[in-house]
C-alpha cells in the first residue's frame, strides 16, 4: 500500500504540473515555445541524470534511500517556484529539479517490479493513474468558473503539497536489505550497449513524443477552441479511466510475443487518436475520443515494462528502468515538448497533433517489424557479468 500511495502522490502532483502549470507560465509572460523549452529542457536533462542515479542505486544496493533522496531534493528546488517571475528563474528551478525528479519514476517502478513482479506491476501502478486522473478532474471542475491563468496560479501550491506528501512517505519505506549482488559499473554499462534494448527504446520514444505533446498542450488546445477548463479536465478523466481499465485487462498479454504485437496495436490506435484530436472541435466528441488512452498509455506502459525484463536480470532492473526513462521519457519527451512548442508557435495545436500522428505511424511500422522478427519468448534473462 505504501508503494501505491507514492504513485498516487507523485502522479497527482504531475497532473497539476503538466496540465495547469502551462497556464501559470503564460501568466508570467511565457509563450508556447518558452513553455516547450522549459518542459523539454527538463526532460533532456533527465537523459543524463536518470541512468546515472538509477545505476548508482543498483551499484550501492540502496534503492529506498536513493528514492528518499531524489524525492526530497526535487521538492527543495521547486519550493522556489512561487518566488520567481520570469522565464529564466522558472527554467533554472525546473531544470535543477529535473535532475533528482527524473529518477523518481524509474526507481519507483523498479521497486514495484522487484516486490510484486512484472505481471502484477499494473495493480500497484494503477494508483498513479487514479491520482493523475482524479486530480485533473477534481481540480479542473473546481476551477471551471475562474480564468485559465487563475487556475494555473492555484495549481502551484497544491502541487507542492502533494510533492511534499510524497517526500514524507519515502521516509517510511522499509530499510534496504543488504544486496546479495551488486553489479559492477561495467555490467551496468553493458546493459546500455544492448542493441536490442537501444532499438526498443528508440521506437518507444517516438510514441512518447506524442503523449508528451498531448500532456503539455491539451489544455492550450482546448483553450484555442474556446472551451472551458472543464473540457481538458474531463478529457483527462476519461483518459485515466481507460488507462486504469487497461492496466487490469492487458496483464495476461504483456509478456513475450503477444506483448510485442500489443505494441503494434498501441501505435496504430494512438495515431488515430492524434488525427482525431486535430479534426474534432466538438467538446463532447473530443472528450469521448480519449477512450483510446486505453492503448496510448495503459496497454503501452504495461507491455513496455514487461518487455524490459528481456534485457536485464532483477539486480539490474533499476539501471534498465533508468535507461528506458532517459531515452523514452527524456528524448521522446523532449522531442514532444520542444518540437511541439515550435510547431504551435509557427502554426497551431492542430498541426502539432498531425505531426505526432506521423511519429506513431513510424513507430507502428517499426514495432511490426520487431514483432515479426524471430526472438526469444520474453523470459527474463539471467545475471551475467
Amino acid at each position: 500500500m505504501q508503494l501505491a500511495a507514492l504513485y498516487f502522490c507523485f502522479y497527482a502532483a504531475a497532473a497539476l504540473l503538466v496540465t495547469f502549470w502551462p497556464h501559470y507560465m503564460t501568466s508570467l509572460g511565457l509563450g508556447p515555445a518558452d513553455i516547450g523549452l522549459v518542459f523539454g529542457g527538463g526532460t533532456v536533462i533527465g537523459i543524463v541524470a536518470q541512468p546515472l542515479l538509477t545505476g548508482l542505486s543498483d551499484r550501492l544496493g540502496r534503492p529506498s534511500r536513493m528514492l528518499q533522496s531524489v524525492a526530497i531534493f526535487s521538492l527543495a528546488f521547486l519550493l522556489g517556484v512561487p518566488f520567481v517571475t520570469g522565464f529564466v528563474g522558472l527554467a533554472v528551478l525546473m531544470w535543477l529539479s529535473a535532475v533528482p525528479r527524473s529518477a523518481i519514476v524509474p526507481l519507483l517502478d523498479a521497486a514495484t517490479v522487484r516486490r510484486v513482479g512484472p505481471t502484477r506491476y499494473g495493480v500497484i501502478r494503477v494508483w498513479g493513474s487514479v491520482g493523475y486522473g482524479g486530480m485533473t478532474a477534481v481540480f479542473g471542475l473546481l476551477a471551471r468558473d475562474v480564468s485559465y491563468e487563475t487556475a494555473g496560479l492555484y495549481s502551484v501550491p497544491l502541487f507542492l503539497v502533494f510533492a511534499g506528501l510524497m517526500a514524507v512517505l519515502t521516509l517510511f519505506l522499509p530499510r534496504d536489505k543488504p544486496a546479495t549482488v551488486r553489479p559492477s559499473w561495467r555490467a551496468l554499462i553493458a546493459v546500455a550497449g544492448s542493441p536490442g534494448l537501444l532499438v526498443f527504446m528508440a521506437v518507444q520514444s517516438l510514441h512518447w513524443a506524442g503523449m508528451m505533446y498531448f500532456n503539455v498542450y491539451l489544455s492550450l488546445h482546448t483553450r484555442s477552441l474556446g472551451h472551458s477548463i472543464a473540457v481538458p479536465s474531463l478529457a483527462v478523466l476519461v483518459s485515466i479511466a481507460a488507462e486504469v481499465l487497461a492496466l487490469f485487462v492487458v496483464r495476461p498479454y504483456v509478456a513475450g510475443r503477444s506483448g510485442r504485437w500489443m505494441l503494434v496495436a498501441v501505435m496504430g490506435a494512438s495515431a488515430l487518436r492524434w488525427v482525431g484530436m486535430a479534426i474534432v472541435t466538438d467538446p463532447t466528441t473530443l472528450i469521448a475520443l480519449q477512450v483510446l488512452h486505453f492503448f496510448s498509455f495503459g496497454a503501452w506502459y504495461a507491455a513496455s515494462i514487461a518487455q524490459l525484463g528481456r534485457f536485464a536480470p532483477a539486480e539490474r532492473r533499476g539501471a534498465v528502468q533508468g535507461l528506458f526513462a532517459a531515452v523514452v521519457f527524456g528524448v521522446g519527451g523532449g522531442l514532444g515538448s520542444w518540437v511541439g512548442g515550435e510547431v504551435v508557435e509557427a502554426w497551431d495545436t492542430q498541426t502539432g497533433f498531425y505531426v505526432v500522428a506521423v511519429l506513431d505511424v513510424v513507430a507502428m511500422v517499426a514495432c511490426a517489424v520487431l514483432a515479426a522478427t524471430k526472438t526469444d519468448d520474453g523470459a527474463p534473462v539471467t545475471a551475467r557479468d
